[in-house]
């Protein structure tokens, strides 16, 4: 961006998709099965299609999966979108400098949640899906607030507790997605994948604003106490979720390990 301006920013990122496409079109086989014929038909009724949604809800394992992705992105995206912010109250408050810009830290920290979301999924095939997720939600959420926390304290600290925020907030990503695939019936997989994507970036749609307002309501971006709050804020609903699976595994939500 201090090269070229931030036209070119958004110019270099867009092709990452395009090349994902060639990379589809080109270096990917076709399925080994019948083509399908036919005209195209967009209905309506498929984009939406709200049957096929209840019964992924009534699922209790798919629709579990599908409110923890929600609560997931909630935190993760309040997060990735107020940290640059929050890490300049923290240089102002304590006076000290970081060792990068805090546009730049923000994108390194970032990176430590892909092997995180990796290592997580490996892990959960040892200790059991909902056991991992519930450890990984009640972990993130005591980041999150350690991290408010740490205004006025030294950078490293700061920085130490955003990269263990961010990795235990990726923890468990993988691990839901995978998870809601498998236990989605067959016949509404499909239906079932993208309700967990649309209440998945719902809720990262809302948790940025969440975050917004309650930081104003408790006394503006100027405040440590407001910083707290906000994070509060977010965190809370991954350990709402884990109280309800505590509550679901008495009433038939059980996790089996794989075999």
């Amino acid at each position: 961006m201090s090269a070229l301006g931030w036209h070119y920013v958004f110019g270099i990122i867009a092709l990452g998709p395009f090349t994902a496409f060639l990379i589809v079109l080109l270096l990917i086989p076709p399925l080994a099965q019948e083509k399908w014929k036919g005209p195209l038909q967009i209905r309506l009724h498929d984009a939406f299609p709200v049957e096929k949604w209840k019964l992924a809800l009534e699922n209790k394992k798919a629709s579990g999966f599908i409110f923890g992705y929600t609560v997931h992105s909630l935190e993760l995206f309040a997060s990735r979108s107020w940290i640059v912010a929050f890490f300049a109250f923290c240089a102002t408050a304590s006076g000290e400098s970081f060792f990068l810009a805090a546009t730049t830290l923000a994108g390194v920290i970032n990176f430590f949640g892909v092997p995180s979301s990796i290592l997580g999924n490996e892990i959960t095939l040892r200790v059991g899906r909902q056991k991992w997720v519930c450890i990984v939600m009640l972990t993130s959420a005591v980041m999150g607030i350690s991290l408010a926390l740490s205004t006025g304290h030294s950078w490293w600290l700061i920085v130490a507790l955003a990269i263990g925020h961010a990795i235990f907030i990726m923890a468990d990503s993988a691990t839901l997605t995978v998870e809601l695939v498998i236990s989605a019936q067959e016949n509404i997989k499909g239906a079932a994948m993208g309700l967990h994507s649309l209440m998945g970036f719902g809720g990262g749609l809302m948790g940025p604003a969440i975050f917004g307002f309650v930081l104003d309501v408790a006394g503006s971006r100027a405040s440590q106490s407001a910083w707290v709050w906000a994070y509060v804020a977010v965190v809370m609903w991954g350990v709402l979720f884990v109280m309800f699976v505590m509550y679901e595994r008495r009433n038939g939500w059980v996790d089996k390990k794989p075999a």
